[in-house]
C-alpha cells in the first residue's frame, strides 16, 4: 500500500474569477481580481494493490479559504474564497483477468465535490440591485440564483478487453444520471445569474489501436 499527503497555508494576491458585469453595453463576462486571499488545507491519497488483479485507490482533499480584503466589494471579506469546493473525495476499484492472450479489465469510480460558493458575495444583502429594486439576498444554496452549489458525487465505470496493440472499452459516465450544477456565473447587482447544468449520464465505447 502507498500513503501520501501534504499540508499546506498560502497567501494569494489577485484571485480572479468570473462574473457577469451590466453596464450600457450589456451583459458582459468579465475577470475580476480578489485583492488579498488566504488558502489552508490538506490532501490524502491512498493506493492499494490488494491481488495482483485488484487495486483500490482512493482520495480525500480539505481547503479553506477566506477573502482577507477585496476592494471592489469591501463588505465581502471574511467570506469564502469563490469556486473553492468544502471538500473533495474520490474512490476507485479497478480489477484485471487474463483471457487467454487477452486481458479483460473493469474501472468503477466514484468522486464527491463539496459545497461550494461561486461569488464573493454570499450571505450578504446587497444595499441595491441595478435598477434600483429592493435589496437582494445572495446567500441561497440552490444554484439559482444563488451563489453556493449543493455538493454532488458522480459515478463512473469502464469495462473493456485488450489484446498488445489495440483495446475496445465500453463506457458510462455519470452512471447514475445525477442531476447537478456545474458552474454558476453571477451577476450580483442585476440580480442574475447564468446556471450551467452537469453532464448527463453518457455511454459508449471506445476503440484503439497504436501501430
Amino acid at each position: 500500500m502507498t500513503l501520501n499527503g501534504a499540508v499546506f497555508q498560502t497567501d494569494v494576491d489577485d484571485m480572479q474569477f468570473f462574473e457577469f458585469f451590466v453596464g450600457p453595453f450589456g451583459l458582459l463576462r468579465t475577470a475580476e481580481n480578489i485583492d488579498e486571499v488566504s488558502l489552508s488545507g490538506f490532501e490524502l491519497s491512498a493506493a492499494w494493490a490488494v491481488t495482483d488483479n485488484l487495486r483500490i485507490d482512493a482520495g480525500y482533499s480539505e481547503v479553506d479559504g477566506e477573502i482577507d480584503l477585496n476592494n471592489l466589494r469591501p463588505y465581502t471579506a471574511g467570506n469564502e474564497v469563490p469556486n473553492n469546493p468544502e471538500f473533495t473525495a474520490n474512490a476507485a476499484i479497478q480489477y484485471t483477468m487474463p483471457l487467454g492472450n487477452l486481458e479483460v479489465f473493469g474501472r468503477l469510480e466514484y468522486s464527491y465535490k463539496g459545497d461550494t460558493w461561486y461569488h464573493t458575495v454570499q450571505d450578504d444583502v446587497l444595499p441595491a440591485t441595478l435598477f434600483g429594486g429592493p435589496p437582494a439576498n445572495y446567500g441561497q444554496t440552490n444554484g439559482q440564483g444563488g451563489t453556493m452549489v449543493d455538493g454532488y458525487g458522480l459515478t463512473n465505470l469502464r469495462l473493456g478487453l485488450r489484446g498488445d496493440n489495440w483495446s475496445v472499452t465500453a463506457f458510462a459516465r455519470n452512471l447514475t444520471d445525477e442531476e447537478f450544477v456545474a458552474e454558476v456565473i453571477l451577476a450580483p447587482e442585476f440580480g442574475g445569474a447564468f446556471v450551467a447544468p452537469g453532464t448527463q449520464r453518457r455511454v459508449g465505447v471506445e476503440m484503439s489501436y497504436s501501430f
